[in-house]
């Protein structure tokens, strides 16, 4: 039998602690079971328009199933000269880029986005992934089933002589830039965009009163960016209103060879806002890695 405090005020207080224990712990299951619809929220993705679900010239569908059984789909952009069936099987391979996408969008919407430019100019392959559970992917989206499928790409590649796997560059915005940063952890480019993107994570979890460990998608930016040895350029606008520049801030102080590129009065949505500078930071990340020459 439990002993209660035989004091009616001490009795009140611990029924008072109870209560209040009782009531966080049911508030961090809640989080902990509503935090994948926070972090993916596909039900806020707006539908393409058909002209982007039409094909440009130049684009053509990677789909194959992984090892584990996953369907993996990816766009794939090559330079028109390289894009056609009558292309030289002696042709030199081309550097990759890797771009991922943020959470509220598909790859039909980022494939016409600025951020592809300065690699169509430079002739780059450009390949955009598409999350698992997203664009008629199946399945759930995760950090580990994505972070999984995102290699598996990868590794696929490997194979096909149109690409040059010893020059690559992957970038990622917004929530794929931790994608970029789990990816470039388990296959190391030459070198990595991150843009608009956070610390962590697992930052968050003080905004919802949680402990760290029960986010199940850390997405640690600020550890991968720390080790990582080789370029990278972080971008960010001054009046994100996402995720503050605060966070790009800190990633630039804990990069080992970083270039940081702050962009006044840009929001998290509208990069670049100038495209000049943009585009000759990219390329001087590029020439830097030694992913492209002079």
């Amino acid at each position: 039998m439990p002993i209660l405090p035989k004091n009616a005020g001490a009795r009140a207080a611990l029924r008072l602690i109870t209560l209040l224990v009782l009531g966080y712990v049911l508030w961090c299951g809640a989080v902990y079971s509503i935090q994948g619809r926070l972090i993916f929220p596909r039900d806020a993705i707006w539908p393409p328009d058909p002209e982007q679900l039409a094909l440009a010239p130049g684009e053509s569908w990677i789909e194959f199933t992984s090892p584990e059984g996953q369907l993996v789909r990816a766009l794939l952009w090559m330079p028109l000269t390289r894009a056609t069936s009558t292309d030289s099987p002696t042709a030199a391979p081309l550097p990759l880029a890797i771009l991922i996408h943020g959470n509220a969008e598909l790859v039909e919407h980022f494939k016409s986005a600025p951020q592809l430019e300065p690699y169509k100019n430079r002739r780059f392959a450009i390949l955009v992934p598409e999350f698992r559970g997203y664009g008629g992917v199946p399945g759930t989206p995760s950090q580990s089933g994505i972070t999984r499928d995102l290699i598996a790409l990868h590794d696929h590649l490997s194979a096909d002589p149109r690409f040059d796997l010893s020059r690559v560059v992957i970038h990622g915005r917004s929530l794929g830039a931790g994608f970029a940063s789990d990816l470039a952890l388990a296959r190391p480019p030459r070198a990595i965009v991150l843009e608009s993107t956070f610390t962590s994570i697992a930052s968050y979890t003080p905004r919802y009163l949680v402990p760290e460990f029960l986010c199940a998608h850390p997405l640690r930016n600020d550890r991968f960016i720390a080790s990582f040895p080789n370029p990278s350029l972080i971008v960010h606008g001054t009046l994100d209103e996402i995720i503050p520049v605060s966070h790009a801030r800190q990633l630039a102080r804990l990069a080992k060879d970083s270039t940081y590129l702050e962009v006044p009065d840009g929001t998290h949505l509208n990069l670049p806002t100038d495209f000049e500078p943009y585009d000759r930071a990219i390329g001087d990340l590029l020439i830097k890695a030694g992913i492209i020459s002079k």
